[in-house]
């Protein structure tokens, strides 16, 4: 294995002072694979994966050793700068709630008050600091505004000034990827708004499963607590909402002619309830910054060298415990979340600038700030790109590959609604992988990593994600219920450096295939993402 050169040593010893460890030796299971990309892999995941670096919390000084060190792993390896004023770095404004106001207010007309916390929960708002919304209340099911697979509530009722009262309905009878994003609660929430309603109110109940949890969890309130700054809008969106608890639920239930039990097995009708409320929430953000680390390699071809081909991983993770205890490890690590994902990148791009001849399209490497509390940074990316907007033409994502084993299939998400299926099913025939289907799609996994951003934006995306073939869903079971956002994912796990060269060469064949065809990557016709999923405001200028 070559040394690094000295801009990596360099950063490497600033960064890491007295915690630099020797790269430990390869491992047996590196026999057979290529030991070099297998051991620049490794160097690359146990740096992002160190105690140094403080679990790389968007924001934080962790983060920003983690994000320097992309940089100059970029820089080391010859990547034109693609970020800001000819930088690697494109820097993301963000704003974190940082207090849920007591003067926020909900309550029915003519009707008992509604206690905060106990019978509701404010959801901040992404523009205003404190705002009222008053309106009738109109229950419309799921919320969901799908002709084509049945759900026309919003064609059948007018919401305009309207207060909108959903549920978490599960969706039944429709393709995963489709569910996963109309279940999704932004589009809930940009559905409504697109239909002239002025707030929404979710139920929930305790008797259900955790999807339905009584309290807003942690998944729900990532992309409503955190919020990224556009430079100007581009979606409209319910700047008014609450979320009940059971027992609020039942309080406003009793006030209507619905039923608990008609609710929640979906078969109440969509209709007016015939009361009015008023709500306010009251929020404060709290803003900073957080940079994307963007890399480029430009294309060959002297006209297609103006469309990008973009593959992505996050760099952020959930940082340190804030009650901190003895014999405790603080750390969130993010040893598979996500650090086999930037690692992979990382490694893709050397095999790119190794490459004999380079592709006609350009390529852009970008880890991603600000995943982990909403895909932020991809967000910011996707609708403020700090390249020319329009000329991104593909992305490939990737998130939490979890490499304990010798995988033998993938699971591409969003390949089967543009013409990037065809590339990924040839690269992965010809390397001897299997392609397979979402095995947990109630998990709803093609909203929650970066790729959805692109696909928002209107960009053909597909994210790999190893399958669950050769004893797959095991590991990947075991990591979900052991290691998952937890301090023990971390470098001592019996990380699979074979498999890691092997998936990063994958991504590499992609990426490579993507930005060399001479086809241009487009939507399927037939597919339900080749419409614009972010409605432009008609108040942004």
């Amino acid at each position: 294995m070559p040394p690094l050169t000295w801009r990596i040593a360099l950063v490497s010893l600033i960064l890491l002072g007295s915690c630099t460890a020797a790269s430990p030796p390869l491992t047996q299971n590196k026999v057979g694979a290529d030991h070099l990309s297998a051991a620049r892999f490794e160097e690359d995941m146990t740096f992002l994966a160190s105690d140094a670096l403080e679990g790389r919390k968007a924001g934080t000084r962790g983060y920003q050793k983690a994000a320097a060190y992309v940089a100059a792993s970029f820089e080391d390896m010859g990547l034109t700068p693609a970020g800001d004023d000819n930088s690697y770095f494109q820097e993301v404004p963000l704003g974190r709630n940082i207090s849920i106001l007591q003067k926020s207010s909900f309550h029915i007309h003519g009707q008992d008050p509604f206690f905060v916390q106990r019978d509701f929960v404010p959801l901040p708002s992404p523009t205003e600091e404190e705002i009222t919304a008053t309106g009738d209340l109109v229950y419309m099911g799921g919320g969901i505004d799908a002709p084509q697979f049945g759900y026309t509530a919003y064609q059948d009722i007018d919401v305009q000034g309207k207060i909108v009262v959903i549920t978490d309905e599960v969706l039944k009878d429709m393709p995963p990827e489709e569910a996963a994003h109309l279940r999704n609660k932004r589009t809930k929430y940009d559905t409504a708004a697109r239909h002239g309603a002025v707030g929404v109110v979710t139920l929930s109940a305790s008797h259900l499963p955790k999807i339905f949890s009584p309290l807003p969890d942690e998944e729900d309130l990532k992309p409503l607590n955190n919020i990224v700054l556009h430079p100007e809008g581009h979606y409209q969106t319910i700047d008014a909402a609450v979320r009940l608890t059971a027992d609020g639920t039942e309080k406003l239930l009793k006030a209507t002619n619905l039923d608990w039990e008609s609710v929640w097995a979906g078969v109440a009708t969509p209709q007016p309830l015939g009361i009015t409320a008023t709500l306010t929430t009251a929020t404060k953000f709290e803003t900073y910054r957080s940079p994307n680390v963007i890399g480029m390699v430009e294309g060959s071809d002297p006209v297609l060298k103006h469309e990008y081909v973009v593959l992505s991983a996050h760099l952020d993770h959930i940082g340190m415990k804030e009650t901190p205890s003895r014999h405790q490890d603080l750390i969130y690590n993010g040893a598979i979340d996500n650090a086999t994902g930037v690692a992979t990148l990382m490694e893709a791009a050397r095999k790119l600038m190794d490459a004999p001849k380079r592709p006609r399209r350009s390529v852009i490497f970008i880890a991603l700030t600000a995943e982990e509390i909403g895909l932020l940074g991809s967000e910011y990316f996707a609708f403020t790109p700090s390249i020319t907007r329009g000329e991104i033409v593909a992305n490939v994502n990737l998130d939490m590959p979890i490499l304990l084993y010798e995988f033998t299939d993938v699971i591409a998400f969003g390949m089967d609604h543009s013409n990037l299926g065809a590339i990924v099913e040839e690269a992965t025939s010809n390397m001897g992988i299997t392609l397979t289907p979402d095995p947990v799609p109630h998990m709803s996994l093609f909203v929650r990593s970066d790729h959805y951003s692109f696909v928002k934006a209107g960009i053909p995306s597909v994210f790999l994600f190893l399958g669950w073939e050769n004893g797959g869903e095991d590991v990947f079971n075991n990591f979900l219920n052991t290691h998952y956002h937890k301090p023990s994912d971390e470098t001592d796990l019996p990380l699979n450096y074979a498999a890691a060269a092997r998936f990063s060469a994958l991504n590499y064949h992609i990426v490579y295939a993507i930005a060399n065809s001479v086809e241009r990557p487009q939507w399927k016709e037939t597919s339900f993402f080749s419409q614009p999923l972010v409605k432009p405001n008609p108040a942004d200028p």
